[in-house]
């Protein structure tokens, strides 16, 4: 499953949405404010290595950023104060802050860069005809069942129920 975005809609075929968004964002300490992009003149952004998530910000050389190997390396950066923000997708950011022991009320409200729906994807080609309807059919009935909902809820709840009204919901 990966977000419809022009990497994946060079490469993938896109077989059926799964009802989900993500959000490609930047997530803030809490003393840092980010109200539009130019807020982000003079932070110090930690970003995963070969993450892309706007053209914008991956061509704006007036940034300062901080090369990290993964997630949970941005949210220990953020963690001990050594930048003011990092990129990436907002659930995985939200997950990793947790992971390494941080409270969501210690994060700012992030500033969204793009909004994009899920996708069950395929490599052109990997699958028969009557395979990609079955996924598809099979896609359809979970997501109409809320089985789709309910596995992602069970990893997101407990964002839900720590999050700081700063988080939005």
């Amino acid at each position: 499953m990966f977000a419809k975005v022009p990497f994946t809609i060079s490469r993938c075929q896109m077989l059926e949405l799964i009802g989900k968004f993500v959000e490609d964002a930047i997530l803030p300490r809490a003393d840092v404010r980010l109200n539009r992009y130019e807020d982000l003149k003079n932070l110090t952004i930690a970003v995963p290595r070969g993450v892309n998530m706007s053209e914008r910000f991956d061509r704006d050389a007036s940034l300062r950023k901080v090369e990290t190997k993964d997630y949970e390396q941005n949210a220990r950066l953020l963690k001990f104060s050594r930048v003011d923000a990092a990129l990436g997708v907002l659930d995985s950011m939200l997950l990793n802050v947790l992971k390494v022991g941080m409270k969501l009320t210690e994060i700012g409200t992030p500033l969204i860069l793009s909004r994009h729906q899920v996708w069950v994807i395929c490599v052109p080609g990997a699958l028969s005809e009557r395979q990609i309807e079955d996924i598809k059919q099979a896609t359809r009935a979970l997501r109409e069942d809320g089985t789709i909902a309910r596995i992602i809820g069970r990893y997101l709840n407990k964002l839900k129920s720590q999050k700081s009204p700063s988080v939005g919901g």
